[in-house]
């Protein structure tokens, strides 16, 4: 730790009364002004401008204020990262508590729409994890300008179909 005084700390041969004075302007914030500590140690104004110059209290509560900033900023920075790691841990109680209730559907009670939401819901899954987009709404070919729209390639499978897929992947993964 370096032994270096900061500049809002007691400076080298700064009065206790100088250095409350200091203190008290210091901690007022925003609001800080010469004529609230005059008001406040009912002292002279002359005596708090001299001080304030002799102690460079502005350049002292720039520094003050500064380093208030940093603090914030990093503690805010620390929740942040700590919030982070703790929404990671839920997902993966989430993600596992989903799994073990998907490897326990009947396949045979899921309707057309249930099939293909979770069907689009792997592929998407998929798709981010390998840092791919999860919607592709047009492509236009540089060369001629014809537009090739993106569709769902599951929506035209009949509901039998789309079980024999469900069957296949289970399959895959056994």
């Amino acid at each position: 730790m370096s032994d270096k005084i900061k500049p809002w700390e007691r400076q080298k041969n700064e009065s206790s009364p100088a250095y409350e004075a200091f203190s008290l302007y210091q901690n007022m914030g925003a609001e800080r002004s010469y004529a609230k500590v005059v008001e406040k140690l009912r002292k002279s104004e002359t005596l708090i401008n001299r001080w304030g110059s002799q102690w460079n209290w502005i350049e002292r509560t720039r520094a003050w204020d500064n380093e208030l900033t940093k603090v914030t900023e990093l503690t805010s920075k620390k929740a942040v990262a700590k919030m982070v790691e703790k929404h990671i841990n839920i997902a993966g109680m989430l993600q596992t508590k989903a799994y073990e209730a998907l490897k326990n559907i009947n396949i045979e009670s899921l309707n057309a729409r249930d099939i293909t939401a979770l069907m689009k819901l792997g592929i998407d899954v998929e798709r981010l994890n390998r840092g791919e987009p999860t919607e592709l709404i047009e492509e236009r070919n540089k060369i001629d300008g014809r537009v090739t729209v993106q569709t769902d390639p599951y929506e035209e499978l009949s509901v039998e179909e789309l079980r024999k897929l469900a069957r296949l992947a289970d399959a895959s993964e056994a």
